[in-house]
């Protein structure tokens, strides 16, 4: 399983994610790798953030649900 496959299982299981919470679960990758996989996720459309207000929090996208869908088959 990719990083990537990890951290949208991760969020859609949480439904709702902060970027603390999202941090302390993949303890293993650096921060800013972390976040550089988060902006690919997003600019791909898999997952959606809001920082208007802290904490940053993080949401699965229809799309990203059927892209988990997919890499279970």
């Amino acid at each position: 399983m990719t990083i990537e496959e990890k951290i949208l299982k991760f969020v859609a299981s949480k439904q709702v994610v902060s970027l603390e919470e999202l941090k302390k679960e993949m303890s293993n990758i650096n921060k800013n790798t972390l976040l550089a996989i988060i902006a690919k996720l997003k600019e791909e459309g898999l997952i959606c953030y809001s920082n208007l207000l802290s904490p940053t929090t993080f949401v699965i996208t229809a799309r990203g649900l059927n892209n988990i869908e997919r890499t279970k088959k």
